[in-house]
């Protein structure tokens, strides 16, 4: 008996090893490519309801994400710029399980976000993504910098934006701090302020006409967002859904389109679209849905929601309230605009090849439309192509990740529907229509004229 139990201790521990080794012997890329920050209320003392702020954070532009291998404890250092997770330097690891911590302190008030944020992860593949899930204790106080001389709170002046639109400060919830704004007339303002976590004031000087007499008083209301050049394009505004999700918008030409794809639950009205998971279930529902790739919401932040052709085409709207999904002349305006198809699609995709694949042909994002990878969700009856080029197998396929974006065209042709096609392979934006109609694909939306 002793001999049989002294072999089982010795044949567990071989097996061990050779997991251990196995392992080792596979390493994955891995890259934090986003962050996900609970959303900050714009506070208005004369609204009935908080209104989900559009103020783009200001981080420490240096922060340490300290990743822990569970099992052997072995540590590791990614370095990265808050800011911009585009930039993310990437690490290879062995595949395992891992857990990840960020911490970026500050004091009483700061001119950036501190935060933190830790969470756990497998690496079981050739590359992943991580949204990091942070929290924070801060609030933040924003001043138009429009009649004002000049800001302070507590006597400590407050920061001034990159483009000098706003003052602003983060500070530390659970307190009352005073704010004192000074006109360009030396008019001096004051106003109490009792900050909490995600909480954001935003205020601005206002002149108002009296008996013709100029009067100026300070007014609190929801921050708006304002024109920020960059690059090719403009980031001219933010667009809200109805799910309260904040998406970047750029100006192409005379068309506005999301810089991100759609990540809503909720048509415009409201009205609930329903999250049906990749699989069967998709060959005979004729109802709005979508699903996530791989049936995995971590995908969500970065390459949003495969939807159905059911939501592209009811009228409730599936874009935010004012957008609409392209049709195909919307789509090849934008080819147009960017000297034709074959070239259109690299400056549409995101540089490099953290997202996509090698060789990523032509890219440049120079429009800042910024177009990711995000595959497809596709049921298929038999073995065939989604698109010219793209073929799926029979039954269930979550296919294309990092190397192809598919986004919904609202046009039809008898039943059939059409996606823009970009790939990592050559530079064009082709607009192709669907052989398979039981897929689920990104959307873009674009801002009605």
């Amino acid at each position: 008996m002793r001999r049989i139990l002294l072999y089982i201790l010795i044949f567990s521990g071989i097996s061990a090893c050779q997991k251990f080794d196995n392992e080792e012997q596979h390493r994955g890329l891995v890259n934090f490519s986003s962050m996900n920050l609970g959303q900050f209320n714009s506070l208005n003392s004369h609204a009935r309801v908080l209104a989900t702020s559009s103020w783009e954070h200001v981080y420490y532009p240096e922060a340490e994400i300290v990743i822990s291998r569970q099992g052997n404890g072995d540590t590791y250092v990614l370095n990265i710029n808050p800011n911009d997770l585009s930039s993310a330097e990437q690490i290879e690891l062995p595949f395992g399980d891992y857990r990840y911590s960020v911490q970026v302190s500050g004091g009483a008030m700061e001119d950036f976000l501190p935060f933190e944020a830790e969470g756990d992860f497998e690496v079981a593949a050739d590359m992943t993504n991580i949204t990091l899930d942070a929290t924070t204790d801060y609030g933040l106080v924003t001043v138009r910098n429009d009649l004002v001389e000049s800001s302070s709170i507590n006597g400590s002046e407050l920061a001034l934006t990159a483009n000098d639109a706003y003052y602003y400060k983060y500070i530390k919830g659970g307190g009352n701090v005073n704010l004192t704004i000074t006109s360009t007339s030396e008019e001096q303002f004051e106003e109490a302020v009792l900050i909490e976590p995600y909480q954001h004031f935003h205020f601005f000087l206002r002149i108002q006409d009296e008996s013709n007499v100029s009067i100026i008083d300070l007014a609190i209301g929801e921050f708006e967002y304002v024109e920020i050049p960059i690059g090719g394009g403009e980031f001219i505004n933010r667009v809200i859904d109805a799910s309260d999700n904040v998406y970047r918008t750029v100006q192409i030409g005379s068309q506005t389109w999301m810089a991100e794809n759609l990540r809503t639950t909720k048509f415009c009205n409201g009205d609930d679209i329903e999250n049906l998971e990749g699989g069967e279930a998709w060959a005979e529902n004729e109802e709005p849905a979508f699903t996530y790739y791989d049936n995995d919401q971590t995908y969500n932040n970065l390459f949003g929601k495969l939807f159905n052709s059911y939501a592209v085409s009811d009228p409730r709207n599936v874009c935010p309230c004012g957008w609409r999904v392209p049709s195909n002349a919307d789509w090849q305006e934008l080819q147009e605009y960017l000297d034709g198809a074959a070239e259109a699609g690299g400056k549409l995709k995101v540089a490099g090849f953290n997202y996509w694949r090698t060789p990523n042909v032509g890219a440049t994002d120079e429009t800042r439309f910024s177009a990711y990878p995000g595959g497809a969700f596709v049921y298929a009856s038999e073995s065939g192509s989604l698109v010219s080029g793209q073929s799926v197998s029979q039954g269930s396929n979550f296919s294309f990740l990092y190397s192809l974006g598919l986004w919904w065209s609202s046009s039809t042709d008898g039943g059939q529907g059409y996606a823009m096609k970009l790939n990592h392979a050559n530079s064009a934006a082709n607009l192709q229509n669907l052989q398979i109609q039981q897929a689920g694909l990104s959307i873009r939306c674009v801002k009605n004229d």
